[in-house]
């Protein structure tokens, strides 16, 4: 069996049963453990692009089932997220799916620090969706003691939940902080900032 086969159940995923998805995401490991690398992974970026409800976030999610072994492939596929949405007029769609990847147990794998280089680079981008999305994705990366090894890029988070000028980035700058038990006293939500997030989604921008 190829990936092409179950392309279908990919893409209809969230339309079965919970026991029917845990089937499809073993179908989808086996394919991957048993064939020819280098053959899945092409395959995987011709047939499922990356957005929303294409199905490559179930191809992520069944191979996080054996991090170490795909730890390359998926620091691939943050860096074809970031590159892509750098050309559409939906960035946050693309940038969303690597959500999936985050999924995973929260162990210090050597991978995850390829990761967080990778999405430190995009806190001071021109536009706010790739600040915002990165800054969120760096909340699944920095626990396990991860945080510990990336001194300067905490320093960065703190100056931008101060000094960003947009309040969602103020916000999830401060939530990846706490989250992770890496903040100061300088790190506080402002009260304005909470009515805000009261009446709108600091998540989507």
């Amino acid at each position: 069996m190829r990936l092409e086969d179950i392309k279908e159940k990919a893409i209809d995923f969230y339309d079965y049963d919970i026991n029917q998805q845990e089937d499809i995401l073993d179908e989808i490991f086996k394919i991957a453990s048993t064939g020819n690398k280098q053959e899945f992974i092409d395959d995987a970026r011709k047939l499922f692009p990356q957005f929303e409800m294409s199905g490559i976030g179930v191809i992520y999610e069944a191979l996080t089932k054996d991090p170490k072994a795909w730890g390359s492939f998926f620091v691939g596929e943050f860096k074809r997220a970031f590159k892509d949405a750098e050309g559409t007029h939906y960035p946050f769609d693309t940038l969303t799916v690597l959500d999936e990847i985050g999924m995973m147990p929260r162990v210090n794998y050597e991978f995850a620090h390829d990761i967080i280089k990778l999405l430190a680079q995009y806190i001071n981008h021109h536009e706010f969706v790739f600040q915002h999305r990165a800054i969120i994705l760096l909340g699944d990366w920095l626990g396990n003691g991860n945080a510990n090894k990336h001194l300067a890029l905490l320093q960065t988070l703190e100056n931008c939940s101060v000094n960003n000028s947009n309040w969602k980035i103020r916000y999830v700058c401060y939530t990846t902080l706490w989250e992770n038990n890496k903040h100061s006293d300088r790190v506080k939500l402002s009260f304005m900032d909470r009515i805000r997030s009261k009446f709108q989604d600091p998540y989507s921008i």
